[in-house]
């Protein structure tokens, strides 16, 4: 990872992710969340969002810029 100069701010840093999850019964489908500072609070993103619906969590990974 690059360090960022001094001039960028915190916001420069965030992330879009990308998640691939299978609702019961149904096929793979894709979400985005935008503005994730790491990887560690999209996986917790991710884990809330389909343990709140019941849904299986494929993947998460960052896309690219």
């Amino acid at each position: 990872i690059k360090p960022f100069a001094s001039s960028q701010s915190c916001r420069d840093a965030m992330t879009t992710y990308k998640m691939c999850y299978q609702p019961k019964n149904s096929h793979n489908k894709t979400e985005y969340f935008v503005d994730i500072d790491n990887d560690e609070e999209a996986a917790w993103h991710a884990k809330n969002y389909c343990d709140l619906y019941g849904y299986k969590l494929i993947d998460i990974k960052p896309v690219d810029k």
